[in-house]
């Protein structure tokens, strides 16, 4: 009798589960359900409304994504249970761009509610999968948009024939001087179109394209001029490419996009520049937007941004983006900013979620981002790279100049001979936090570091931080630093004689704490400081372990610093605290 009760209770708990369970996924699945709804909506408004209409490339691809999206969610709207409900009639009065427009606002709503839930059985899946096939659709019907309106101006329609062969620079100029406040949108359908002179873009308008790859403006062999030339703010260029064609302009200095001075909202999306002797090359220009663009193959910057005398220009953002100097023999700097003389400005960059690569060569300056003289600046989450092999000195993945007020925070910096370095001018606020560096066995100068601070010139308040350093002969170095805090670095210096992990020349007011250092030489350093003048610095709670020295004080004049509570793992007693007792130490331990 105990045997049924038992059995019944437990029959009855799995019923409870089981109810529960489904509730659950009720509540869970309609938000996919309303979704598919309006995906379906959406394809309609897309497809032709009568068998004799036509549809372009652009609306089946974008009814291609829709259906891809489709086939993603619906296993789990169907789950709900519920059939779905009557298609939504198309309003026969709209227009063609009144369709597209429908179709989008169906998309938009669509992508809200695939991505505000958060089921687990598809959010890592189908759902990535579905917001990425709608956001493609999206990006469709945002162009079948333009394109509808009236204000595009269509280059093949003033001759131009975008057939590789034929000079269109006569039919795009004819294009380019219809542009005015009710047609700002030049149009450049699939094909590649060459020039043999500049274009001159002297009023606002849309540059756009089909793609990057299926929309080509090309300088024909031997024009040495700059493909474009814009004189105007208000600019934008999309989904195209600019190539001048470089190898076969044997004579001059030019570029693939030229602005001029003093120029605002500016942008570049979508845009591929490549084969010039400056890729794209801009002067004291604010409010520039840069986004999913590729820069490569540039002789001299791929990406060039000078200030002018006199104006102060502000706001310049650039993400999701490729700067590659990789095939070029002699390179200078991928994405360089630079005061053409004094007295101009910059401030508020933010350079965020990159690639940058370059060679290490015997070029004088082969650098992945330069910056000088900017202020509010943020470097963050870029991939910055250069291929295995020797390094040369006084190349930089990142090199800093002149500055106030940056942070460099979630980057990769591959096979620098530093990994970024500051030089020739005061800089100061400098935050260096959670990068990673990691230097091959071919940074084998001891004077190569990870994180170069300093120099003949002053820096102050440096905050080194939670970086994790690897390969490069030293870690850390910071000379003539006002104010600076190293603290939470991971460091693991490679198999090179006299290699460092921390280095301190010549600072005041310092902290160096919690950081590990590992090392495997015989002759490496955990920890130096040296300089004519140490004073107030105070290095507590860092590991350091291998088979080298601890901490080597060989300075002339120290005051004031404290060594305290530090951890020594594999180093014998006579090498944890090389060249001391020395006078202005006090060693704690």
């Amino acid at each position: 009798m105990k045997t049924v009760r038992y059995c019944a209770i437990l029959l009855f708990f799995v019923a409870v589960c089981a109810a529960l369970t489904f509730a659950d996924e009720a509540e869970t699945y309609p938000a996919y359900l309303h979704a598919l709804s309006d995906l379906r909506d959406a394809r309609t408004y897309l497809d032709r409304l009568t068998p004799s209409d036509r549809l372009d490339n652009e609306q089946e691809h974008a009814i291609r994504g829709i259906d891809a999206a489709i086939s993603e969610i619906k296993p789990a709207a169907i789950n709900d249970g519920e059939g779905l409900p009557e298609p939504t009639p198309v309003d026969a009065h709209l227009g063609r761009e009144g369709r597209y427009h429908k179709a989008l606002e169906l998309l938009d709503r669509a992508h809200r509610d695939i991505a505000e839930k958060q089921d687990s059985q598809f959010a890592t899946g189908s759902q990535y999968l579905a917001l990425e096939d709608i956001n493609e659709a999206r990006r469709i019907v945002d162009r079948l948009i333009i394109l509808a309106s009236n204000g595009v101006i269509n280059v093949k329609t003033y001759g131009a024939t975008g057939n590789s062969i034929t000079d269109d620079t006569a039919a795009i100029n004819k294009a380019i001087a219809a542009i005015s406040p009710s047609k700002p949108i030049l149009y450049f359908p699939a094909g590649t179109y060459m020039v043999s002179s500049t274009l001159s873009l002297a009023y606002p308008v849309h540059v756009l394209g089909d793609s990057q790859t299926s929309t080509i403006i090309y300088l024909a062999n031997n024009s040495n001029c700059n493909v474009i030339n814009v004189t105007s703010s208000d600019v934008s260029f999309e989904q195209l490419t600019v190539n001048g064609n470089q190898p076969n302009q044997p004579n001059g200095n030019y570029y693939g996009i030229s602005y001029a001075t003093a120029l605002s909202n500016l942008t570049l999306k979508s845009v591929t520049v490549t084969n010039a002797s400056t890729g794209v090359f801009m002067l004291s220009a604010s409010n520039v937007f840069v986004n999913g663009c590729t820069f490569s193959g540039s002789l001299g910057q791929q990406f060039g941004y000078e200030y002018t005398p006199g104006v102060n220009s502000s706001n310049v953002t650039i993400v999701n983006s490729r700067f590659d100097s990789t095939s070029i023999t002699s390179p200078f700097v991928c994405l360089f900013f630079w005061p053409e003389s004094s007295g101009g400005s910059l401030s508020k960059v933010f350079i965020s979620n990159n690639v940058v690569t370059f060679p290490q060569t015997s070029a004088t300056e082969a650098d992945g981002i330069v910056i000088n003289g900017a202020t509010n600046v943020v470097i963050s989450d870029n991939e910055i790279a250069s291929p295995a092999g020797v390094r040369v000195a006084g190349q930089n993945g990142l090199e800093l100049e002149n500055v106030n007020g940056v942070t460099v925070s979630g980057n990769t910096f591959t096979n620098q001979y530093n990994g970024m370095e500051t030089q020739h001018a005061t800089n100061s606020n400098l935050a260096i936090v959670g990068n990673v560096f990691i230097g091959g066995a071919a940074s084998s100068s001891s004077s190569s570091y990870a994180i170069d601070i300093g120099g003949s010139i002053s820096a102050t308040n440096i905050n080194v931080v939670g970086n994790n350093i690897s390969g490069h002969a030293g870690g850390i170095n910071l000379a003539n630093c006002n104010q600076a805090y190293v603290s939470r670095n991971t460091i693991s210096i490679p198999n090179i004689y006299s290699s460092t992990g921390i280095s301190i020349e010549v600072c005041n007011n310092l902290v160096v704490s919690d950081n590990v250092i590992s090392m495997v030489n015989g002759n490496s350093w955990g920890i130096v400081s040296s300089g004519s003048s140490e004073q107030y610095e105070t290095y507590r709670g860092n590991i350091l372990s291998g088979t080298g020295y601890g901490f080597l004080f060989y300075g002339t004049t120290y005051t004031a610093c404290i060594v305290q509570g530090n951890t020594f793992d594999g180093i014998s007693v006579g090498n944890q605290y090389y060249g001391t007792p020395i006078s202005g130490v006090t060693i704690l331990n």
